[in-house]
Order: C-alpha cells, then sequence, then structure tokens
C-alpha cells in the first residue's frame, strides 16, 4: 500500500481509483498467459501421464489465468489519485517491482482537463486528466479515471479562490476571471463550421459543442466554471483555426472549449 506523508493541515478532498474497464483489458493477457498453462499442462502430461493430459491442461490453465487476473487486480487496488486542498498525488503501481509517483502543486497548475476520446470513453464515464505545469514542462496524463469530469470539476473548485454569482453571464463569468486571457463566442456559423472540423475521436468536445452557449477561451491558467459548464480541448485543426476570431493573442497561453 503506497504511504503519503501529508503536509500541516492538508485535507483529503477526494480519492479515485483506475476504471475497472482496466481489467476488462487485461482478461486478454490473462488468457494468453492460459493458453501458455495448457502447452505446460500438456508437455506435463506427456512425462507423467499420458491419461491425464487433459486434466493437466485444465489445472494449469486456470493456474495461469487466475494467477495474472489476482497479479492485475494487485495492481489496480495498489494504484490511486488523491486530490487533496494542496495538492493532486498520483500513484500507478506499474509491477511488483516498479511505480511511478507523480505531485502537482494546486498553485503550479497551468490547466486541467478531462478528455474523452472514444465512444468507450462515453458508455462507462471514464476518461483522460490531463495537467499542465504552469513552469510549462511537459503535460502529464491520467488516464482511466471514472467521472473525469467530476473529478476536473472538484480540483478546479479546490484550486480556484473566487467565486461566481448565480445569476452571472456566461460572459461575465469569462470575463471576471483573471485566468482568462481571451474568448470568442461561437455563433451559429463558427459552430457549425467547427463541427465539420473537429476529430469524430474528440468526442468529448462535441459534448461542449452540442450545449447552448460555446466559447473559445484563450487562459493562462485555470479557469473557474459554474457546476453546469462542461470545457475540453479542441483538436489542432480548429484550435489553429479559432485563434484567428480572436481579438488578441499570446505565445504562452493555452486553449479550452467551454460550454454553458
Amino acid at each position: 500500500m503506497v504511504k503519503i506523508k501529508f503536509w500541516d493541515n492538508e485535507k483529503i478532498i477526494l480519492v479515485k481509483k483506475f476504471s475497472k474497464c482496466v481489467l476488462i483489458r487485461k482478461f486478454f493477457d490473462a488468457f494468453v498467459a492460459g493458453i501458455f498453462g495448457v502447452i505446460i499442462g500438456i508437455f506435463l502430461g506427456f512425462l507423467l501421464s499420458k491419461n491425464n493430459i487433459f486434466i493437466f491442461s485444465i489445472i494449469f490453465f486456470i493456474l495461469f489465468f487466475s494467477s495474472i487476473i489476482f497479479y492485475f487486480i494487485f495492481l489496480w487496488k495498489e494504484s490511486l489519485l488523491l486530490i487533496t486542498n494542496r495538492r493532486i498525488i498520483f500513484y500507478h503501481k506499474k509491477s511488483l517491482f516498479s511505480s511511478k509517483k507523480v505531485e502537482v502543486r494546486l498553485e503550479n497548475i497551468s490547466e486541467i482537463v478531462s478528455v474523452k476520446k472514444n465512444f468507450l470513453n462515453s458508455i462507462f464515464n471514464f476518461g483522460t486528466i490531463v495537467i499542465s505545469p504552469v513552469s510549462g514542462t511537459e503535460k502529464f496524463r491520467i488516464p482511466f479515471i471514472p467521472n473525469s469530469e467530476k473529478v476536473v470539476e472538484v480540483i478546479t473548485k479546490v484550486s480556484y479562490k473566487g467565486t461566481i454569482q448565480e445569476h452571472d453571464s456566461p460572459e461575465q463569468i469569462l470575463s471576471n476571471d483573471p485566468s482568462v486571457f481571451d474568448f470568442v463566442f461561437l455563433d451559429e456559423v463558427l459552430l457549425s463550421q467547427v463541427f465539420s472540423m473537429e476529430s469524430p475521436e474528440n468526442r468529448g468536445a462535441f459534448d461542449v459543442l452540442k450545449r447552448n452557449k460555446v466559447f473559445f477561451v484563450a487562459r493562462k491558467g485555470m479557469i473557474n466554471i459554474p457546476k453546469y459548464a462542461i470545457c475540453n480541448l479542441p483538436s489542432l485543426r480548429v484550435e489553429n483555426f479559432l485563434k484567428t476570431k480572436l481579438s488578441k493573442i499570446s505565445p504562452d497561453v493555452n486553449f479550452l472549449l467551454v460550454g454553458f
């Protein structure tokens, strides 16, 4: 079990495990191991008792198959995403002897988004959380997180110190956010163009585009949006197209589709 040393006044906000769909994907690996067990069983059957080759095959198939399944369950149980009021901690148990641990302070996060790339993400409600540090270093991804959009919402809420009034319009919300550098509203013409340009695999973007009011936002950090709003990264093609619609631009901004 991973041991985490908490800081003073640090509180756990949310704990998430990988989606159980990860285990479903590992069944193929376990089946292959089981077939290998069958081969060993046949070999031992020839050596020890030709009359019991079938029994040997079944025993070794079950032994190898179940061993691999329990091994992956162990790795799954040992991996977690932990969100506190001070930082994000991601611990991934890769094997019995190797693991990966990433920690990011909330104040050091430039952007965080949930990405759903295919229909399985939508059906089983899991996605990849993409975190970009303020330092501009390489983004890191946390895959297979259940209800990833909700997780991003929680992190954004914990990180952001400002407030949103219930009567604020989407334009007011974006204008009052210090992390928003510039934004443009997607009218019917722009929306139609983006729908035709967006990659079919970027299903999270299409979820945003179906909202009542959609904005293309240039930002220099995490933005604060209400619970009813959703956001997602646009494809590079859409990003390059919509950048030309902004009134101002800067080399150190990131881009996001936001739907209200």
